[in-house]
C-alpha cells in the first residue's frame, strides 16, 4: 500500500500512498490505517483523551455521586446542578473550598474535608461557574448554526457555501466570535 513517499508509524501513514491520492483525482490529506481505512487528520482537533487525567475526573464523579444525597435522603439526578444555580453562589463556595486546599497545602492540617474532596468541590464550582457564562454563548452559537445550515440549503453559489462552511467551522471550532 506505501508508495514509498508515506511515513507509515503509529499504526498508519501520515500521508496518503500515491494511490489513495490518484484515485479521485486529487490529493487527499490524512491517515491510512493498515487496514486501509482512512480518516482525516487530527490538526486543529480538541485532544479531550491528552488534556484531562482520568485520574481526576474518576475521583471527580465518585465526589458528585458521593453529593448527590439531599438532605432528606433523596437522589438527586447526576445534572441536577446544570439547571442554574447563581454565580455568587458559586463564586462563594469556590472560595471555602479554596480556603480549604490552600490550609492543607501550607499547614497540611486535616480539615473538615480531605484534600482530594475540596480539590473536587473547587472543580465542581468552578464548572458550575463556567457552565453558567458559557450558556449564552453556546445558545447564541446553536442558533447562529442553525441560520447556516437554513441558508447553505438555499444557496447553490460554490463561494457563498465555501464561505458558510469556513464560517460554520469556525464557530464549531469556538475561533469565531
Amino acid at each position: 500500500m506505501n508508495d514509498g513517499t508515506s511515513e507509515f508509524t503509529d499504526g498508519y501513514f501520515k500521508t496518503f500512498p500515491e494511490e489513495y491520492n490518484m484515485s479521485e483525482g486529487k490529493k487527499i490529506d490524512g491517515r491510512v490505517f493498515a487496514s486501509g481505512a482512512t480518516r482525516d487528520t487530527e490538526e486543529g482537533k480538541l485532544d479531550y483523551e491528552g488534556f484531562l487525567s482520568p485520574h481526576a475526573l474518576e475521583a471527580y464523579a465518585r465526589y458528585m455521586h458521593k453529593n448527590r444525597h439531599t438532605a432528606d435522603g433523596k437522589l438527586r439526578d447526576g445534572d441536577n446542578w446544570q439547571k442554574g444555580i447563581p454565580l455568587d453562589v458559586y463564586m462563594k463556595s469556590m472560595w471555602r473550598h479554596l480556603i480549604h486546599v490552600w490550609r492543607q497545602h501550607r499547614e497540611g492540617l486535616g480539615l473538615k474535608e480531605t484534600m482530594t474532596d475540596a480539590l473536587c468541590a473547587l472543580i465542581f464550582n468552578a464548572m458550575g461557574y463556567l457552565h453558567e457564562i458559557r450558556k449564552p454563548v453556546v445558545q447564541k452559537q446553536d442558533e447562529d448554526l442553525s441560520v447556516l445550515e437554513a441558508l447553505q440549503k438555499q444557496d447553490e453559489d460554490p463561494s457563498v457555501l465555501e464561505a458558510i462552511q469556513s464560517l460554520h467551522e469556525s464557530i464549531k471550532a469556538g475561533t469565531w466570535r
